[in-house]
Parts: C-alpha cells; structure tokens; sequence
C-alpha cells in the first residue's frame, strides 16, 4: 500500500479528484442502467427477447458492463483503487505514445452515436434518458482520446504519466469536449438526409424553397419576368446562387442549403470566439462547438445569422462611422427578412456596447447613450428602407401579403404543452435560458454593471423575448423555437460576453487597464498585467467575479444546448435505394405523360405542389402557372386574404385548368389532440374543400401521394 501510495502525487491522492471519479462511476452506472432498462422494455415489448438470440446476448453484455462499473465503484472506496489508478495511468500513457492516432477513435465514438440514432435500428432509442445514456457511455472512451491527442508529443514513460497531466484542463473539461463534439458530428450528420437526388419533394412543402429562389432567374428558367418571393426574401436570396451556374440539378441545390446551415452556423460561432479570444486552443474549439450547438437550439435561421456575422464582425465601439456602417448593412439585410427582425442589428451592436463600454468612461449619460441612439435609429431607417425598396422591385400586385402575418390568427395556448410541441415554446424556451440568467443573474447581483448597462441590456434582450413568443402563437408556427432565434442571440452574447470575460466594469482602474474588450490586443494586455500589480480594482474585480461563479451553474450553461438538441433526430429515411429511386422517377414519368395530354389538346396546368420539377426541368413541354404554390395558398388561407383566395375560387369555378398537380387533398378535420390542428383545419376548409367542389381525382400515385385532379363534368 505505502509502496503504491509512493508513486502518486499529493494532488492525485486529493480527496476532491477521489470524489470526482466516484462521481464519474456513479453517474455511468445510472446511466448505462437507464439505457439498459428502456432498451429491454422495447425488446420485451416486441418480443426481441423471447425469439432472438442476438438480443439474450447482447442483454448478458450489458448487464456484464453494468457488473463492472458497479465493481470499480465499490473498489474506489477500499486500497485497491490505487492499484486501478496505477493500471489505468499506464494505459493514459500507451495512449500518449499514439500521438494523432487517437483521433481515429474518437472520431469512432463521435460517428457511433449518430450511426445509432439514425439508423434503422434508432427505433430502440425514442426516449431523451435512453440517448442521454448512451451519448454519455460514448463520451467517456471518447473524452480519453480527445484527451490523449490533445497530449501526443508530451514525452514520458507511461508510469510517470499521471490522468491529469493536461495542465490547465481538467478530466472533466476533456469530456465536455467530447460530449460537444459528438453532439456537433450528430447535428451535422442529420442534415445527410437533406442531401439527396431523389426527384420529388421531401416533405409537404421542402422542394418549394428552391422554386422560390429560382424566381430572382425567372426569365432564363420560365421564359418570363416573374415577381420575386414575399415571404422570406433574403433566405430565397441565398438559395438562390447556385442558379448562377445553369443546369446545376436539385443535388447541387439541396447540398448549398445544408452547406448554408452548417456554413453560416460555423462562421458565427468562429467570429464569436474571436472576439472572446480564450486563452487555449482547446478551449476555442470548445467554446466553437458549443455556440455551434446553441445556435442550433432555435434554430436560429442562416439568413438571420447574416446579420449576426455583419456586426460581431465589423462592429467596433469606439470607432462611430465603422459602427455605423455595419449596423447599417445589417439592417439593410434585415429589412428585406422579416419585420421581427429588423432591430435585430441594432440591438445586438448595443448590447456589445454597454457590455464592453463602462458608463464612467464618458462625460456624463446622454454622452454615454448618443452613440447607441444613432445606431438604433439608422439601423431601424434602414431596414424600414430596405422593405420598401424592396417591395417596390419586387413585382408583386398584391402589397398585402407582405403584411400577412398580421392577419393571421394567434394561438396563445401554444406557449404551453401541446401536441404541437409538447414542452410548450415558454417552457421549453425558460429551461434553455435558465444557465445564462443565473450567469447574468450572478453578475447583477455583484453589482459588476452600471444600472443604466444593465437596464438596457435586460430591455433589449425582453423585447425580443416578447415579441418571439408573440411569433410563436402565429397560425403556422409554435412547432419549434425558431422564431425566438434573435432572443437566443442577444442571451447568447450577453452570457459568453461574461463568463469570458470580455466586458468592462465600472472602476477607473478597468479604464486603465483597456479601453475595450472589443480591442484586446497586446497593449490592452499588458495594460491588465500592470493594473493587475498596481490595482485591486478593475480585471481583479472581474477574475474574482468569475472564480467566484457557481461550478453548477456554468456546466448547465455547457450542457443544456446538448439536452435541446438530443431530443431531436430519428431514423433517417433511406431515398437512395434503388426500389425507391425507381417509384419516384415513375411517378414523374406519370405526371409528365398527363402534363403532354392535356398540353396537346391546349389545355392549362396548374402545379400546386412538385412546381420544382418544372424549375430543375425534369417535367417539359408546359408552361409554368406562377399563381397558387403550396406555401402561397397556405400563407394566403391563414392570413385570410379574401382577394386572393376569391381569384382562386373564381378560377376553380370556371375550371381554368385542365389538369391540376397537387398533394393528396382530403376532407379530414383534426381535433385538439391532433398536431397542427388549424393549420391543417383552414386547408381543408379554404382549399380543399373548394378544390374537390369543382375538381376530381384522375390519378393518385402511391409512392409519393401526388394528386393529378381534372375538372368535374
């Protein structure tokens, strides 16, 4: 016992680390218990168990695993720990002599969880325990190697290599690493699916999207001047580039859009860390992938994020016109997004302000207040401008359905539990924000900002809490917390702006010590070092502050994006098997023969939905109907535009089309404890129903329940 005791340092004997990796067991050993336990229920349920020998198996595997975490748990409380310690030090250490190598398996473990969750074998991990479980049982193998590689170079012997020989990152800070990691790899493998060729649209209304962005190249794809989209026209503005390169196909156009999630993601989590600048590379790559995963809560959309990256780019404090410029461009590109977000720029470039600008380091309030006033007031003139502008060019007769989400019903009780969203948007929304408001709580109550920073900041961030949630309750909406994404911005800034420290507080000494936090450059740097030596004021202040944080607190603020976003996700579904391509170009092939009867008899056609076939040119010899696509009838109907929806009626009545391509369409009205209930209420009452008044089945194909309706007698 003394002879093994020898060989460990008094730091490694410390009773906080024995506590730490007891801790560690205990938490495996429930979880792995967890994942056990549901797994075994399905396979009970189904009968797994009873008729497959696969299963017993593996169940006597898992139960075996869960023995040994139980056991090592036990030792860890009598003098054997120390001889595991020593055998598991040995292994750190032949793990260390792999150098890069050890990316391989942790890349490994990365990829197995997705595998998991996607495969067709993901119906065995529905439940949130069940996934938290095995992301957890993952981790830790690939916390090891995330850790190991991170190490390779450091030369030693394997029994001189302690388990915490990466100085300044803890055991437990190499697993959060891991745990991020993986879950970024998931998100980024989930969007696979999205990249396909399969030729019809994958869902009621995704193949629209790229229909609408080929509206800004209409007359070379439809030979003719076109109005561009109302609804969400800087988001069609980007998908709309790859029509730049003519006869690109829906692959190319499919694979942008992900390239525009994930790209735009990347790039504004990576400005955010540079203007927080941590200390390490690893904790850069950490604090990378975790905005990459809060961003990803919402989600937060990429043409909202354009603006975002304008000002944690080109926003600087102290220089007014550079400010002002950015604050500008942003603005100008969220004028033509969505009226929600036109002060979006504005308040984010605000909210770096008074997070970086200490209130004593002007000659009074109002000097301190000018500048944000020019930037709110320029930025809100500018997007108001850039609507109208916009509106103008556009093409579009109707001025109203610009407006159409102020027509829309609101359906409050989606701020709850519902079967729309079961966590509730308000629920859901307070639990994922709940880590940064005891951070910016723990601040507030230290005193650190001025009231006047503090009040404005708290402002700014409630208005878009307020009016997210008022989106929310928008007929069409509430499925998800999507339309709080400029909330979860600001919450995003105002919280890594503290625990990073990159904000000012208000003693002289701090002014001395940098001007902002925007600048931190060497000088600002060694500025701090001697205010550090000749001051207890200032960055003291600030360390203190943050050293003195709740340990609890900042792991929630690590993990919660986790939780939110490993309840999404399922098995993917297979489009690229040879069965399913062959259906699916059949039904095309279908489409285009009744398109090539009608067209040679003179008649008209009308695609309400699949319009992107004519776009990517895989149906011919038609002329292409602009009026009445899924997504406009949808918005129209919701919003109760009476003057379109009588054209509409009127032409269905005159039956105007000789052949109509359309969705299934059905008579079927949802109850409360249905999805969407008056989503779907209000398109069967003022579409459907008007439809199959005046129209009737001719063909329905199977494979992707596509409609062809011709006139009734």
């Amino acid at each position: 016992m003394v002879a093994s005791e020898s060989k460990l340092t008094p730091e490694e004997l410390a009773y906080g680390r024995i506590v730490f990796w007891r801790g560690l067991l205990l938490v495996t050993l429930v979880c792995w218990g967890v994942v056990l336990y549901q797994v075994g229920s399905i396979g009970q349920q189904s009968g797994f168990l009873v008729t497959s020998l696969r299963w017993r198996m593996a169940g006597v595997i898992g139960l075996g695993i869960e023995g040994l975490i139980l056991a090592l748990l036990v030792v860890s409380f009598t003098p054997l720990y120390v001889h595991i310690y020593d055998l598991l030090r040995s292994g750190f250490g032949f793990l260390l002599r792999l150098r890069a190598l050890n990316v391989l398996p942790f890349l490994a473990c990365a990829g197995l969880f997705a595998f998991a969750i996607y495969d067709e074998r993901g119906f065995l991990f529905p439940a949130v325990g069940t996934r938290i479980g095995l992301l957890w049982m993952l981790a830790l193998p690939a916390g090891v190697f995330l850790r190991a590689a991170v190490l390779a170079g450091q030369p030693a012997r394997p029994s001189q290599v302690p388990l915490h020989a990466l100085r300044g990152q803890s055991w437990a800070v190499s697993f959060l690493a891991a745990l991020i990691a993986i879950m970024v790899i998931y998100k980024v493998v989930g969007f696979a699916a999205e990249v396909s060729a399969y030729p019809l649209s994958l869902g009621w209304s995704e193949a629209s999207r790229f229909y609408y962005a080929s509206l800004f190249f209409s007359e070379r794809l439809y030979g003719m001047d076109l109005a561009r989209p109302f609804l969400h026209p800087s988001r069609y503005m980007l998908q709309s580039l790859p029509f730049l390169i003519p006869e690109l196909p829906l692959l190319a156009h499919r694979l942008w859009q992900v390239l525009l999630w994930v790209g735009m993601t990347g790039l504004v989590s990576a400005l955010l860390v540079r203007r927080l600048r941590p200390a390490t590379a690893f904790q850069r790559w950490v604090l990378l992938g975790w905005a990459f995963l809060f961003l990803f809560q919402g989600p937060v959309y990429y043409h909202l994020l354009v603006c975002v990256a304008i000002i944690l780019w080109g926003f600087q404090p102290r220089k007014l016109w550079v400010s002002l410029a950015a604050v500008v461009a942003a603005s100008l590109w969220a004028g033509v997004s969505r009226i929600n977000w036109f002060p979006v720029p504005a308040f984010l470039a605000v909210m770096i302000y008074l997070l970086e600008m200490p209130v004593s380091a002007s000659r009074g309030w109002w000097d301190y207040i000018r500048r944000p006033m020019l930037w709110s007031v320029a930025g809100g003139l500018s997007a108001f401008a850039a609507q109208a502008g916009y509106i103008l060019v556009s093409g579009n007769q109707d001025v109203k359905s610009f407006g159409s989400s102020f027509t829309s019903d609101l359906l409050w009780y989606r701020l709850w539990p519902s079967p729309t969203y079961p966590p509730g948007i308000f629920p859901m929304i307070m639990i994922l924000s709940l880590p940064l408001l005891l951070v910016i709580t723990w601040f507030a109550l230290r005193r650190a900002l001025h009231p006047l920073r503090l009040v404005g900041l708290a402002g700014m961030t409630l208005v878009m809490l307020a009016g997210g949630l008022v989106v929310s309750t928008k007929i069409g909406g509430g499925s998800n917390l999507h339309n709080l994404d400029a909330y979860l911005v600001l919450l995003m800034v105002w919280g890594s702006w503290l625990v990073f420290d990159r904000w000012l507080p208000e003693t002289p000494a701090a002014q001395a010590a940098g001007v902002s936090a925007r600048n931190r450059s060497e000088g600002v740097r060694q500025g701090k070092k001697k205010a550090h030596h000749g001051s207890e004021g200032g960055q003291q202040d600030i360390n203190r502050a943050n050293r003195d944080a709740p340990l609890l607190v900042l792991l929630l603020v690590a993990l919660m994006p986790i939780y939110a976003l490993i309840r999404e996700g399922g098995p993917i579904e297979a489009r690229q098997t040879e069965s399913i391509q062959r259906d699916s170009w059949e039904d095309v092939r279908t489409i285009q023969a009744h398109v090539d009867e009608v067209v040679a008899r003179g008649g008209e056609v009308l695609f309400i939905s699949q319009r992107h076939l004519l776009t990517f040119g895989m149906i011919q010899g038609v002329e292409l109907e602009p009026a009445y696509e899924t997504v406009e009838l949808m918005e129209m109907a919701m919003s109760g535009n009476e003057k379109y929806l009588n054209q509409f009626y009127s032409d269905l009545r005159t039956h105007r089309f000789d052949l109509i391509v359309t969705g299934e369409l059905n008579l079927f009205y949802k109850g409360a404890q249905d999805s969407f209930p008056e989503e779907n209420n209000v398109w069967v009452e003022r579409i459907s129903t008007q439809v199959l008044e005046y129209y009737q089945g001719r063909a329905t194909m199977e494979h992707s329940r596509t409609q062809l309706l011709v006139p009734k007698p």
